[in-house]
């Protein structure tokens, strides 16, 4: 049985592409993921999240963890 791939957008307020890449290793380091991206340059600093077995209440407390706030795009 395969899982369904699951895009998941959340806003943050994340600047630094360091803590970005940061945070995307842990992201990444506990769900199945097939991509991380943040996009900085956009005025919401967009986290992508696509994978399988996303929480999105752990991403948000994974972010929150470094300071930073996070919530889920509609």
């Amino acid at each position: 049985m395969t899982m369904e791939m699951m895009i998941e957008i959340f806003k943050t307020d994340v600047k630094s592409k360091q803590l970005a890449r940061k945070i995307a290793q842990q992201i990444s380091s506990l769900f199945t993921i097939e991509s991380v991206h943040f996009d900085l340059s956009d005025c919401d600093r967009v986290l992508r999240i696509e994978g399988t077995d996303l929480n999105n209440q752990e991403v948000i407390k994974i972010v929150n963890s470094y300071g930073h706030s996070c919530s889920e795009l509609e």
